[in-house]
């Protein structure tokens, strides 16, 4: 397999694994990961950089005001999308609260691949395809 996503959009929650998993992942680790990070999330996310950059991952971390305001978030994610339409970029849907999963999942879909990572089975689901999960 090789790397299919040079920037991983990542929605930072207390669940590390998730956001880790395809970052550790040598075959899929991204060159930038785009962490969007809610006030009560911005321990986890200083964590989390701190291990990405270790594997000279860039990491720009992205405020959220409001991690539960659903149209604010599609407002949050557009401009983001907007701002990196060039960029071979996916969304890692795993973490971070409903309602900004609900509106990544809303503005990504069919412009940019989405990705689940179940942390049981150790697999990426790509959900914007019917590919099978990638172990």
């Amino acid at each position: 397999m090789q790397n299919r996503f040079d920037t991983h959009v990542c929605l930072i929650s207390k669940e590390a694994t998730p956001n880790l998993t395809p970052i550790l992942d040598e075959q899929f680790r991204p060159k930038k990961v785009l962490m969007m990070v809610s006030a009560e999330m911005r321990d986890a996310a200083t964590r989390l950089e701190a291990i990405c950059r270790r594997y000279q991952v860039q990491v720009e971390q992205i405020a959220v005001q409001d991690a539960f305001d659903l149209q604010a978030l599609e407002n949050q994610f557009f401009d983001l999308l907007t701002k990196h339409e060039a960029e071979n970029m996916a969304l890692n849907i795993t973490g971070g609260t409903k309602p900004m999963a609900i509106a990544a999942s809303l503005v990504f879909k069919g412009e940019k691949p989405i990705f689940y990572v179940h942390p049981q089975q150790n697999s990426v689901f790509l959900l914007s395809t019917n590919e099978p999960p990638i172990e």
